[in-house]
């Protein structure tokens, strides 16, 4: 149903009868969609690469691996596009 919504489409049969019947215009004022957008933007904004930081000088080597093998992952899983379209079905 938010699909409706989001292409302001979201008037029932019954409303439109309803409204032509009392002569009054359909009138939508797009808030939905803007909203989602916003968000969608927001979340786009706000990434960041992972970093990992060594616990002690000694470790900035195995730092460097946790940080590849983590960024590998996420890169694989593609979280970008999955928290963006989540937000849309929200």
């Amino acid at each position: 149903m938010n699909w409706r919504y989001y292409h302001i489409d979201q008037w029932t049969p019954d409303q439109i009868k309803i409204l032509k019947k009392r002569q009054q215009p359909l009138i939508t004022f797009d808030r939905t969609a803007r909203k989602m957008d916003s968000l969608g933007g927001t979340i786009r904004r706000l990434r960041t690469d992972p970093k990992c930081y060594p616990n002690t000088p000694n470790g900035e080597n195995g730092a460097e691996v946790a940080t590849q093998v983590i960024r590998t992952i996420c890169d694989a899983s593609s979280p970008k596009i999955s928290k963006v379209e989540c937000c849309k079905d929200g």
